[in-house]
């Protein structure tokens, strides 16, 4: 087995800020709505156009509660993210906001051809009521639902699966099970840990495995925000990204999680941008050093 480390550059440093950043809806509705604008806009028209994309209505029929109620999420939590992951330029004195982008983020990946207009939240909440679909990405709440998703993309996997778990709480033994399953079918699979328990049951169950170790500090959780925990990719066409919330006791959290889905969908396309050569550069090479992950 391999273990494979590098020192990170300081361009990769920002991509847990980039990730935490997509890992939640309203901030890709707000990514979504700034990219379309040529000037700065002021937080109040943002939110308005916001809560009408959320609620699948027309800004005119957005009422000012539903207005100053996004407001008050936008300007206390959303955008100083999106201002500290350098997303947006936000002024906060003057409360106008512009989009600033990111090198490996084309907003349009976020974007689906039905933008939803005329469609009701109860019309879009049909298939489950704790997921939801949000410009081109799924939305999972709740552990149960992010653990069998996980392990459906593992059981989907026939050439290629890359995992990241950042503790020994996210590697449940359905997970184990599947990537030893997996490996049998003649799937690459890689499985990237700072947590050392991680990375010995990794060597113990699944020897055949590429093992790395994330060069990012996803292991330093703010205590209070969010970090990203768990990630699969499957075939570079599946991708599931899970992001931890408060603690909820031992290795666990309260869990969110993005799912991508298709050649095309938009988180799909930035992570075959961020690892597909990294990985084709690993099978192209018999030197595990030369295999660099921007993680």
């Amino acid at each position: 087995m391999a273990l494979l480390g590098r020192e990170r550059t300081d361009y990769e440093t920002d991509l847990d800020g980039l990730f935490a950043a997509l890992a939640d809806a309203r901030r890709r509705t707000i990514l979504t709505v700034l990219a379309n604008q040529y000037h700065p806009i002021t937080a109040e028209t943002l939110a308005r156009d916001v809560a009408a994309r959320e609620d699948g209505t027309a800004e005119r029929e957005v009422s000012q509660e539903r207005v100053d109620e996004v407001r008050l999420s936008l300007r206390h939590v959303h955008l100083p993210l999106l201002n500290d992951a350098g997303l947006i330029g936000y002024d906060g004195e003057s409360e106008t906001v512009s989009y600033e982008g990111h090198p490996d983020l084309r907003i349009e990946w976020l974007e689906t051809q039905d933008d939803g207009a005329g469609e009701t939240a109860d019309d879009r909440d049909t298939e489950d009521d704790r997921s939801t679909t949000d410009e081109g990405v799924r939305t999972l709440e709740g552990r149960d639902q992010i653990i069998a998703t996980g392990q459906s993309l593992c059981e989907r996997a026939d050439d290629e699966l890359f995992m990241m778990f950042t503790t020994t709480g996210l590697l449940e033994e359905g997970c184990i099970r599947r990537v030893e399953d997996a490996i049998d079918r003649g799937v690459d699979v890689y499985v990237g840990s700072q947590d050392p328990r991680v990375r010995e049951l990794v060597r113990e169950r699944a020897p055949e495995a590429t093992l790395w170790e994330p060069q990012l500090d996803w292991l330093d959780l703010p205590a209070n925000g969010e970090s990203v925990g768990r990630l699969v990719f499957a075939d570079r066409e599946a991708v599931m990204l899970g992001t931890f919330g408060t603690p909820a006791g031992g290795d666990e959290y309260d869990e969110t999680a993005i799912l991508g889905e298709g050649p095309g969908n938009g988180l799909v396309v930035l992570m075959r941008q961020l690892l597909g050569s990294r990985l084709d550069g690993r099978n192209a090479t018999d030197e595990a050093d030369a295999f660099e992950i921007p993680l």
